[in-house]
């Protein structure tokens, strides 16, 4: 309501570096977003998981939230059939 019903990805962007607590939290999750996204990467390799591309754009076209635990629920596929 406040952006006028609209989105935009540079008004978000600053949204997240407003005061101390907003930065922190912001640093946090982009942390943990490029920590699992290599993880993904490398683990997805290792295990023979196909297609790891797709949860990396996922990540960022839908969420890292959905992302990763879909990588993960195929992950344990792999490792129940070995």
């Amino acid at each position: 309501a406040e952006s006028g019903g609209s989105f935009d990805v540079m008004e978000f962007l600053a949204a997240g570096a407003t005061n101390a607590a907003a930065q922190s939290v912001s640093w946090d999750l982009a942390i943990a977003c490029v920590t699992g996204l290599i993880w993904i990467y490398f683990e997805s390799t290792r295990m023979g998981v196909g297609y790891f591309w797709v949860y990396i754009i996922l990540a960022f076209c839908v969420a890292f939230a959905f992302a990763f635990p879909l990588f993960l629920f195929f992950r344990e596929g792999k490792l129940d059939k070995a």
